[in-house]
């Protein structure tokens, strides 16, 4: 199976560039099942941002029913050619045609495989495609 990596509309348009996203940090919280991103996106990488101020602008991204995550340096992601926006999907994705495969019942159609492309790590997550965008 071929990945194709799609880029996704968000509520600032699409995210492209590697200076578009600046993490701080990620939580992984096993009990909840929620992946949280904090960081900063680059305003100058927008278009569909309405308000103008300051070049960049807190965010808080949560992904929920997450059943893999997993983080690489961007220097060593081997995808990385793929990749034509900050963030978007694998679709088809090899990864969540596995688990498919394997039957398990916590999988369910709402899960997806994104791709976060920051400025220095890349993170991929099957989660719900119910996530949440805040930005303060």
């Amino acid at each position: 199976m071929h990945n194709t990596y799609h880029a996704l509309q968000t509520k600032v348009g699409v995210i492209r560039g590697r200076d578009a996203i600046y993490m701080d940090e990620y939580v992984y919280n096993c009990q909840s099942r929620e992946l949280t991103v904090r960081g900063e996106f680059n305003y100058n990488q927008f278009s569909q941002l309405e308000e103008e101020g300051e070049a960049f602008i807190p965010f808080v991204w949560t992904f929920h029913n997450v059943l893999y995550v997993e983080s690489t340096e961007l220097d060593f992601y081997s995808q990385e050619r793929l990749i034509e926006a900050s963030f978007g999907l694998i679709q088809p994705s090899a990864r969540l045609e596995a688990m498919r495969e394997e039957g398990n019942t916590k999988l369910t159609e709402e899960h997806r495989h994104f791709v976060i492309a920051t400025y220095d790590e890349v993170i991929e997550v099957i989660a719900s495609m119910d996530y949440t965008l805040l930005i303060p």
